[in-house]
């Protein structure tokens, strides 16, 4: 069932109309206001970089967990009108009248809130679409729409124009489906959440809003041919409307509060500068997975301190749905971190007692109907050691997704400090089997998880334990990809100006599981993986660049085949499971290697 936007509008009765300065502000205000309780926002093509903001905030969801019905107003020609919808625009709205606008919108099964002044424009947009703008609404005022309503009556009305909060019961009462405002709404979240929650309350007399009834399409397409109208990527309805399918990528794990230190640990002193960040491997993978244009949502636990908010709201700018996450009554974990650009990094965590660490089984119990209905999971060795309670839940979850016939992702990513070898291996021997794709690292995951330093040897061990396909890095400069049937190196580019690698495997991994998800074969996921790391590090932490898909597709498009490697003769036998540790120790992520 898809969303309609007319059904969203007239339900809301109160549509925010952003005006902004440039992107990065809409893409702000419309968090907030997803926050507040609204839905359905309305961005302008007057805001520089516009089409942008639409494609990052049309996959983001409301405080219920809702998709975001975000529309494009002020759309005058054609081509703004194509460019809004394929950057996910949910609905366009026209100042005027504005005849190729309309016939863009009859084409590709468009909601279209075209604007009229005069009886005769408005009930032109009816016709079309059972649904007008009403513009500049200060010029007749409330009893225009009275006026209006009499001979309009099941039209949906929205007026817009030199109208403030205190205005809109007086405009509702007069017969206005919705309201749209451009300015003046409250600063403070907890008002604005109180106004949304008080114009959206059920009508008083119990009956239908005026207007509510279900409006047709542009040009009269009925809602059953909709997605049959529009055209976009297989397997995702396009023009930002979503399936009932589910996401299309769930993160599940840890995310940290990150402290950037200026200076190398061992040489800090009083007053030694540092950057506050938010990052975890799970947040990384989500970040670059929304990037990759999945809608993604994060399933973790996060503490009730300070910082708890400004990290949800890094997170949503990032366009990761956050509206799933628990809260605990502990702190929440943080680390702290010194990194150069050849790959060298220090890491100080606090971790004892986290909110993170208190993940469980039963959370993802509550979580079941979205990972039934998710096409791809992430998870991580990470998030399996941070406390026995959390080792059940990615267990869980995994068995859960990969038993709907959905797609796991699993990046052991051993870290000795947070649990031993052993266990480290006993959870990779029971995810292995649910695994679609197995990302690790060689030698450092390599030599104490499977007991090798040789790549191939290393993927086939993976195989051997049931991974369907293998991606192990290698360096700053290939990865391996074995799939079984055929393995390849594939090329690293180099980051001409590499600041910090922290976070790239993280974006590997979170853009080549997107676009499996989205469709894409393994070969091209894992190229367009290992482009996004290497432009990811050019950013400091793990959060400080994440490509746009554009850029990462681009630099994919430069890179050299893959280079066959010859099939593994046979799978070479596992080590015990009690064999010593490695003598050499694990060799630090370096460059562009994810």
């Amino acid at each position: 069932m898809s969303v309609d936007p007319y059904e969203v509008i007239a339900a809301q009765r109160l549509l925010p109309v952003l005006r902004s300065g440039d992107a990065e502000e809409a893409v702000r205000l419309t968090v907030t206001l997803l926050a507040a309780g609204c839905r359905a926002v309305e961005l302008t093509t007057s805001t520089p970089g516009w089409a942008g903001a639409v494609a990052r905030t049309a996959r983001l969801s409301d405080v219920r967990g809702r998709p975001a019905v975000i529309g494009v107003g002020t759309v005058t020609t054609a081509a703004d009108a194509e460019a809004a919808l394929d950057a996910g625009a949910a609905f366009l709205v026209s100042p005027y009248p504005a005849p190729e606008v309309r016939e863009v919108a009859v084409r590709r099964g468009a909601a279209f809130l075209e604007g009229g002044c005069t009886p005769g424009e408005i009930a032109a947009a009816v016709r079309s679409s059972g649904a007008a703008k009403v513009f500049p609404a200060h010029v007749g005022g409330p009893a225009f729409i009275r006026s209006l309503r009499a001979v309009l009556p099941a039209a949906l009305l929205v007026p817009t124009g030199g109208i403030t909060p205190d205005d809109v019961p007086a405009w509702l009462a007069a017969g206005a489906t919705a309201v749209g405002i451009g300015g003046g709404l409250p600063t403070d979240p907890d008002a604005l959440a109180a106004l949304f929650t008080k114009l959206a309350a059920p009508d008083p007399a119990g009956g239908p809003l005026p207007g509510a009834e279900p409006a047709r399409r542009a040009g009269g397409v009925p809602d059953a041919d909709v997605s049959v109208a529009r055209a976009g990527r297989p397997g995702r309805p396009p023009g930002g409307v979503r399936s009932s399918r589910g996401y299309d990528v769930l993160v599940l794990g840890e995310v940290l509060v990150e402290i950037h230190a200026d200076a190398p640990l061992r040489a800090a002193v009083d007053g030694t500068a540092a950057r506050i960040s938010f990052s975890g491997d799970a947040l990384n993978a989500a970040a670059a997975a929304a990037a990759a244009g999945a809608r993604t949502a994060l399933l973790a636990v996060v503490g009730e301190d300070e910082l708890s908010a400004p990290l949800l709201r890094r997170a949503a700018e990032l366009g990761v749905d956050v509206s799933h996450v628990h809260r605990a009554p502990y702190p929440n974990g943080a680390y702290l971190l010194c990194a150069d650009p050849d790959g060298g990094r220090e890491f100080v965590y606090w971790r004892t007692r986290s909110a993170g660490s208190t993940l469980s089984a039963a959370h993802v119990a509550s979580w079941r109907d979205l990972l039934t209905g998710a096409r791809a999971l992430i998870t991580s060795g990470i998030a399996g050691a941070l406390s026995a309670t959390s080792r059940e839940a990615v267990l869980a979850a995994a068995r859960t997704v990969h038993g709907a016939g959905g797609h796991v992702t699993y990046d052991p990513n051993f870290r000795p400090r947070l649990t031993g070898r052993d266990e480290a291996r006993s959870l990779l021997a029971a995810l292995a089997p649910l695994t679609g794709l197995l990302k690790t690292s060689c030698p450092a995951d390599a030599l104490a998880l499977v007991g090798t330093d040789d790549p191939r040897t290393a993927a086939a061990r993976y195989r051997a334990l049931g991974a369907r396909a293998v991606a192990v890095t290698a360096g700053a400069d290939r990865l391996l990809l074995d799939e079984g049937v055929r393995a390849a190196h594939h090329p690293v580019p180099v980051d001409p100006n590499p600041v910090d690698a922290t976070g790239a495997g993280d974006c590997f991994t979170g853009t080549a599981t997107a676009r499996l998800a989205l469709g894409d074969p393994l070969p091209r996921a894992v190229a367009l993986g290992v482009a996004a790391a290497s432009l990811s590090v050019s950013g400091r932490g793990g959060t400080g660049r994440v490509p746009a898909f554009a850029q990462t597709a681009a630099l994919a498009a430069t890179l050299p085949p893959p280079t066959p490697v010859p099939p593994t003769p046979r799978r070479p036998p596992l080590p015990p499971a009690s064999s010593p540790p490695p003598s050499s120790p694990p060799a630090p992520r370096t460059g562009a290697a994810p």
